[in-house]
């Protein structure tokens, strides 16, 4: 049976519910704001150049399979050329055995993962082998098993999946905790803010996006008159661009 943690899912829905009462900033660059949603009524944004600019669940044992699925929006990140910002982590009384980051390539932002193995070196896909972010909101999901010689790392990107990393020898390392948002490098080197919403995790299955795929979202639009798009009227996009 697939098992489910609500730890940080809860907490940020607690974190949601006190911004109808208080002011919106958590702590140091923690807020929960209705501009930072990808759906519902909340999302996270995480601002650089203070002491608090991520957050973290713990569920006091350690697992050999994890499934994570988190929305993110970059819009708002001023990243220097040839740097990079790590996302996602997941660790276990230790450095991170799972991270994922941000680039700035030629211009671009790009996706790059990598996963600790058990001699303490990495696999990984490196940003520019990775997919490119834009502006709008991306899914982002991986499946992660540690195994003698048959571990794996599985990340999907919108829905699609990118390059995967088999056949693995990291059966003695673990996963303990996860921590979301702008989590490490030179803050020097980047500025701004970064949006996260919907972020769920397992330990098995399939987890998948929240609506349709973003292909099947966005390109119809463009053929839709702007006042009468159904995307437009609910929100189910951040953004649509369509003809007059």
């Amino acid at each position: 049976m697939s098992q489910r943690f609500f730890s940080l899912s809860t907490r940020l829905l607690v974190l949601f519910l006190t911004t109808l009462l208080w002011p919106s900033r958590l702590h140091g660059g923690l807020e929960v704001l209705e501009e930072a949603k990808h759906r519902g009524s909340f999302g996270l944004r995480v601002t650089t150049g203070t002491d608090e600019t991520s957050v973290a669940t713990a569920v006091g044992s350690s697992f050999s399979r994890l499934r994570v699925r988190f929305y993110l929006r970059l819009d708002g990140l001023d990243l220097a050329e040839a740097t990079s910002a790590t996302v996602f982590s997941a660790e276990n009384d230790g450095p991170a055995n799972i991270a994922i980051q941000v680039t700035r390539i030629d211009g671009q932002l790009r996706l790059g993962w990598q996963v600790r193995l058990d001699n303490g070196s990495f696999a990984e896909v490196l940003p520019p082998s990775g997919p490119a972010l834009t502006a709008a909101w991306h899914a982002i999901e991986l499946r992660w098993q540690a195994g003698s010689g048959d571990g794996s790392l599985h990340l999907l990107f919108d829905g699609q999946s990118q390059m995967d990393l088999d056949a693995l020898d990291n059966d003695a390392t673990l996963i303990q905790s996860c921590r979301l948002g702008l989590i490490d490098g030179d803050q020097g080197t980047y500025s701004g803010h970064a949006d996260f919403d919907d972020f769920t995790w397992r330990t098995e299955g399939t987890i998948g996006l929240l609506s349709l795929d973003p292909a099947e979202l966005t390109e119809p639009a463009s053929q839709w008159p702007e006042r009468h798009s159904i995307l437009y009227l609910i929100g189910l996009v951040s953004e649509i661009r369509t003809s007059p």
